[in-house]
């Protein structure tokens, strides 16, 4: 896609979440503390030690307005 070579060539336009005081449906706390995701080419990464590129770790995990 043109929004992949776009991002490799000028890097990711990250939008930042922080999880922390998060809960899932069922209660229970998420095991990353912040996802960021590129507005261009729609990546999803979790921080947990490190950046981890994922699909969405739920269907919880849903977009904010905001």
């Amino acid at each position: 896609m043109f929004s992949n070579l776009v991002c490799r060539l000028l890097g990711h336009n990250w939008r930042y979440k922080d999880t922390t005081k998060w809960i899932k449906l069922n209660g229970e706390k998420y095991s990353h503390t912040k996802t960021r995701r590129c507005i261009r080419c729609d990546q999803r990464d979790y921080l947990y030690d490190k950046w981890i590129a994922e699909e969405k770790v739920s269907p919880d995990d849903k977009e904010s307005i905001f």
